[in-house]
């Protein structure tokens, strides 16, 4: 009897990408929706965004009152206001 050799498959590697924003402001209440505040460091331009919202590649998973969550090719980031955005 033959015995096949299987072979283990190889861990994907996820590039962790750079985020190419500041976060700047968050304005609104939980009960309105919050908005965030963006500087882009590429652009120099800020850009406000809700969750959902698609910038540049990323996208606005979730915002709080100081941090927002942004996703991008399987890359979760989190700005938060209290290190600098």
């Amino acid at each position: 009897m033959a015995v096949a050799r299987v072979e283990a498959p190889k861990p994907q590697v996820v590039q962790r990408r750079e985020v190419p924003f500041t976060l700047v402001g968050i304005v609104g209440s939980e009960a309105t929706g919050l908005t965030a505040y963006l500087f882009n460091k590429q652009t120099s331009e800020t850009v406000s965004a809700k969750e959902g919202a698609q910038i540049e590649g990323w996208t606005v998973r979730r915002i709080t009152r100081n941090t927002v969550d942004l996703q991008s090719d399987g890359n979760v980031r989190t700005l938060d206001m209290a290190n600098g955005g």
